[in-house]
């Protein structure tokens, strides 16, 4: 990323939406209304998470064993190992530890702190940086 001493490079995005509502206030409500965790991880960022990785992976015509790192953001460590495991990705080699016990789940910046973290320490490989994000409308 840059123009000199380039850490990373960017060859290919894919991008996934669905519509999931886990907060909505219907009209008239003076409060917003949110499902529970345990709806929103196993319902909406799982299986779209799993979706997305396993689309983009198909796009760029690798496969889990082309994959050096794979880094993605996450709700909480939990629900994070789920998608390695899921997807089969090795967690001890190939997944970029989430660091929830350094710094939390720190939203939109997450996957990018996590790859400056692998960044810092690697290069040559091959990484799948994969994001999760709501919008409320």
């Amino acid at each position: 990323m840059g123009d000199k001493d380039v850490v990373a490079t960017i060859e290919g995005f894919h991008s996934f939406s669905t519509d999931f509502t886990d907060t909505w206030r219907p009209n008239g409500d003076k409060f917003v209304h949110v499902w529970s965790d345990r709806f929103t991880g196993p319902e909406g960022y799982t299986p779209m998470m799993q979706s997305a990785i396993a689309a983009a992976m198909k796009k760029f015509g690798v496969d889990v064993k082309g994959i050096s790192k794979l880094v993605y953001s996450g709700p909480d460590a939990r629900t994070h190992a789920g998608i390695a495991g899921a997807l089969k990705f090795d967690p001890k080699t190939q997944v970029q530890d989430g660091l929830f016990g350094v710094m939390g789940n720190t939203g939109a910046a997450h996957p990018l702190m996590l790859l400056w973290r692998h960044c810092s320490r690697r290069s040559g490989d091959t990484i799948l940086v994969a994001a999760w994000a709501m919008a409320s409308t």
